[in-house]
């Protein structure tokens, strides 16, 4: 049976007729694609809706009755223009085609459900609750297509016959989700979550069944043999030590078997754990590689960074220490050696004004040109005792000798003396500052370019070695981040990881020797059993009914039989189910470039997990979400195939694909659309992105209808919603 049609009128955004607000669906993939806000879930909503009464909250993420919606299952654009006295109904009608093996012609279904408000008063608040009165409660209806035209159906339950023919109960979970709701139809955490849905959509009930009866009966049977031989025995006190012995062994034989069954469960756990470990032991080798790696690169990032600290706060200390603020000085340097120069020739220049003025003062005293007479000539004046200007003779002492011994001492010392000439001279301060200065000029203001240079170079590559280490620790961050995202192990389990695993292969050879000492009980007790009961036999002899023994045989045969066969029939159903899976899997993950592993169904306890592990048997433990829904999709699908109702039943799913790239969303589609007749799949994935679009209609071989919605005003606009409708555009 699948989804012909959907029609809606004035079911929350879908404001209008149901002309206005119908889908028609075919067989294989159909999909409605819409943005966030365009009534997506509202029309997941409606499917539920027609069928079942509820709709889905948003807010508890609960299923909510009709009478907890009330009138906010109404459009807002009807309920705005309704005036007083007037009355709105909403409803979904849905159309359901059966396909028989013997026909031709599909048999058709027209179910609807509708609901009628009344507008009793006017408000500014079109949705007040006083403003309303529901009229009745919720109206469900079912006709059947005859040649032409649609006829109610009889029977008060026809309508939920056919809903559960559409879905039935106990598969409704499998074929209508939403893609949030696939982790708990399959929970990881709970061992019974995939027992659960195997013995729901598989036929082994049946087995379980007969099982159980066989179990009762042999009951029966041997409660009655063991009567007859209590009735017929020869020796009463005997006989009833043996069975007080008998009932003694079996009580111990159920306590030892009670006991293996406790000791195999903490064996299958210690080994489930040892192999979860073994798949860790890899990630927590490789988490705590990475973060020696990290700490390294952290620690040279630091390093870097100090010494780019350093290089810069250098930077501004050159200034003094390396005489940087002398940069561009050189034409000052310059500028002052001019005025030292100009001073000095300038003081020069004096100095000789000076001297000239000096020497014409004393010629002026001594009235006589100077250096006239010559030294030498007053030398010899002085020693003869004669002038020769005058041509006299004088006596040492007199006038004549002591103005002549004046004048030649005056030729002997003609340094002249200019500490009078200048009041401030500054020459020597000058040349002090000139000289102190020449070799900044010479090894400091024409290096400084040069020096800065250098000094910028090396800050550029210390700031590349530290973007460098930073680079380094980010990539080492992001790896630790994501093998901690995609890792089963925290990061404070790696620590723990070979320990535990030690721990867990240590009880595993514990448990493993309680099994064998459990087993050799029960070994013993059994063969003290079978002696007790051969004793009794004896006792007895002939006297015993044979067709009680013969039945008491039978029927433990058939026990046995029953038994052992559910037993192999369910592990061939675990089989099937397990090579399902796989296909599906790897169909779905053909284009993933990642490590996909392979599916295994591993038993723990009396239940089955869902495993991915590698080609050496080991678990895949750095596994994203994405490969986690696929796992449990492929799952699911494998067994609604194995119990071959793929073909008789629709898969309808909401967002199923949110988390999934756009390689994992088409494996999927292509998938879906083979594993069931049909496919009704809400999603958000292919509106914005037309690229995976376009791949849709073009690489889905089944492809059914595809409906884009929008809605009329934009999600951010909405502020009033009183003219909210729904526009539905086939795309192919």
């Amino acid at each position: 049976m699948i989804i012909k049609s959907i029609a809606l009128e004035n079911f929350q955004c879908y404001s209008g007729s149901l002309k206005q607000n119908t889908f028609e669906f075919k067989k294989g993939l159909n999909v409605i694609i819409g943005d966030n806000g365009s009534g997506k879930s509202k029309l997941y909503d409606a499917f539920f809706w027609v069928l079942y009464d509820k709709i889905f909250d948003s807010t508890t993420r609960l299923l909510t009755s009709t009478s907890d919606v009330g009138i906010n299952l109404f459009s807002d654009m009807a309920k705005s223009i309704c005036i007083v006295g007037e009355q709105i109904t909403t409803k979904v009608q849905l159309v359901l085609q059966d396909f028989k093996l013997n026909s031709e012609y599909p048999d058709e279904y027209l179910l609807e459900r509708k609901l009628t408000i009344q507008k009793l008063k006017e408000s500014k608040d079109f949705n007040d609750p006083e403003c309303w009165k529901i009229l009745t409660i919720s109206i469900k209806s079912i006709e059947k297509k005859d040649i032409l035209n649609f006829r109610p159906m009889q029977g008060v339950d026809a309508f939920d016959r056919i809903a559960n023919k559409l879905l039935p109960n106990d598969m409704k979970p499998y074929l209508w989700f939403q893609g949030e709701q696939v982790d708990s139809l399959i929970d990881f955490k709970k061992e019974n979550s995939l027992t659960e849905a195997i013995n729901i959509l598989s036929d082994i009930n049946h087995y379980d069944f007969i099982k159980d009866v066989a179990y009762k009966v042999f009951k029966q049977a041997e409660a009655a043999y063991k009567s007859e031989l209590k009735s017929k025995s020869k020796n009463e006190e005997e006989s009833n030590t043996l069975y007080r012995r008998q009932e003694e062994l079996e009580k111990r034989i159920s306590n030892a078997e009670n006991d293996l069954s406790s000791v195999e469960k903490s064996l299958e756990i210690a080994e489930e754990y040892k192999d979860d470990l073994l798949g860790k032991i890899k990630d927590a080798q490789e988490l705590e590689q990475i973060k020696s790696e990290l700490k390294n690169a952290s620690e040279k990032t630091r390093r870097a960074k100090e010494k780019l600290e350093l290089a810069r706060k250098g930077f501004n200390n050159n200034l003094f220490s390396k005489q940087w603020l002398l940069r561009n000085a050189g034409s000052y340097f310059e500028a002052f050696e001019q005025k030292i120069k100009d001073f000095d020739e300038k003081r020069e220049d004096l100095k000789i004004e000076h001297k000239i003025k000096l020497q014409q003062e004393e010629a002026r005293k001594s009235r006589l040109p100077e250096n006239v007479p010559n030294a030498t000539y007053l030398n010899e004046m002085l020693n003869d005792k004669h002038c020769f200007l005058c041509d006299r003779a004088f006596e040492e002492g007199d006038h004549a000798h002591q103005y002549l011994a004046e004048m030649y001492e005056r030729t002997k010392n003609t340094r002249v003396y200019y500490s009078d000439f200048l009041q401030n001279d500054f020459k020597k301060f000058f040349m002090g500052l000139y000289h102190n200065a020449y070799h900044l000029k010479t090894n400091s203001i024409m290096n400084v370019d040069s020096s800065i240079q250098t000094e910028l170079i090396r800050i550029d590559k210390l700031e590349e070695m530290r973007s460098a280490e930073m680079r380094e620790y980010e990539m080492y961050d992001a790896r630790l981040k994501h093998l901690l995202g995609t890792s089963s192990i925290s990061e404070e389990d790696s620590k723990d990881i070979v320990r535990s695993f030690r721990m867990y292969d240590s009880d595993k050879d514990k448990f493993k020797k309680q099994q064998f000492e459990i087993n050799q009980r029960i070994k013993t007790y059994r063969a003290d059993l079978l002696e007790v009961n051969n004793k009794l036999k004896n006792i007895i002899g002939e006297a015993a009914d044979q067709e009680i023994v013969e039945k008491m045989e039978v029927l433990d045969a058939f026990y046995e039989l029953a038994r052992t066969t559910r037993d192999q029939v369910y592990e061939e159903q675990i089989k099937r189910i397990e090579e399902e899976a796989n296909m599906h899997f790897q169909r779905m993950t053909a284009d993933n470039r990642s490590v996909q592993g392979r599916i295994i169904l591993k038993k723990h306890g009396n239940n089955y997990m869902p495993k991915n592990i590698d080609n050496n048997g080991i678990e895949l433990t750095s596994i994203n979400d994405s490969n986690i829904i696929l796992i449990k999709l492929s799952t699911i699908m494998a067994i609604v195939t194995a119990k071959g109702k793929s073909d008789f039943h629709p898969l309808i799913t909401d967002a199923p694909t949110s988390k999934f790239s756009d390689n994992y969303t088409m494996g999927f589609c292509d998938t879906v659309s083979d594993v069931f007749a049909q496919s009704i799949i809400i999603s958000y994935d292919f509106y914005h992105n037309i690229a995976l679009r376009e791949r849709l209609l073009k690489e889905v071989k089944n492809i059914g209808s595809i409906f884009l919605i929008e809605p009329s005003i934009p999600e951010k606009n909405r502020m009033n919603r009183k003219e909210l409708s729904t526009k539905i555009t086939p795309l192919n």
